[in-house]
C-alpha cells in the first residue's frame, strides 16, 4: 500500500470501522520480531537522545527504563505526544523514513500504556478518550500501522 491516497482512505475507513477494521497483512504478523520492553524503552532513548538526556537530568533517574517505570504521568504524557508523530506519518505517508522509529514507539506505547491513551483529568472528556482508544488508534488500526512499518523495513 504505497499510494498515499489509498493509504489515507484505508485508514479513514479503518478509523470509522473501529474494531471491525480489516487486517492488512495478518499472515505476516507471526514473522515480526518483538522487542522486549526494556530494550524498546532504551532504544526510544537512543532515538531521542536530547530529550532523553533532558528528561533524565530533570527527574534524576539513571536510565530510560527507570524513568518509564517510576516517572509517572509526566513521562507518559510526553511519550504519548511523541508517539503520535511517527504514527500519523505511517498512517498518511509511505513509512520508509519513520518505520523503525514507529516500531520502537509502538512497542514502548504498548509496554508503558498497555496500548491505551491517557490524559490528565479534565483535559479530555470520557467520550473523546473512548473514541481515541476505540477508533482513532484502536488495536486494529495500530496493528495495521505495524504491518505497514514492517513492510517498509523488509
Amino acid at each position: 500500500m504505497t499510494d498515499d491516497y489509498s493509504r489515507r482512505k484505508f485508514f479513514e475507513a479503518c478509523v470509522a470501522a473501529g474494531s471491525d477494521c480489516p487486517a492488512l497483512f495478518s499472515e505476516k504478523r507471526s514473522d515480526y520480531p518483538v522487542l522486549n520492553c526494556r530494550i524498546a524503552i532504551e532504544n526510544w532513548g537512543d532515538l531521542y537522545p536530547q530529550l532523553a538526556e533532558e528528561l533524565l537530568a530533570d527527574t534524576g533517574y539513571e536510565t530510560m527504563t527507570e524513568l518509564s517505570e517510576k516517572g509517572g504521568e509526566p513521562f507518559r504524557y510526553i511519550f504519548q505526544a511523541i508517539y503520535l508523530g511517527p504514527a500519523m506519518d505511517v498512517m498518511s505517508n509511505y513509512p520508509a523514513d519513520s518505520a523503525e522509529e514507529f516500531v520502537t514507539n509502538e512497542r514502548v506505547f504498548d509496554c508503558v500504556y498497555g496500548g491505551k491513551f491517557v490524559f490528565p483529568d479534565g483535559y479530555i472528556d470520557d467520550g473523546d478518550l473512548k473514541l481515541a482508544n476505540k477508533n482513532l488508534f484502536s488495536p486494529e488500526v495500530r496493528q495495521n500501522l505495524i504491518d505497514l512499518a514492517h513492510t517498509a523495513l523488509n
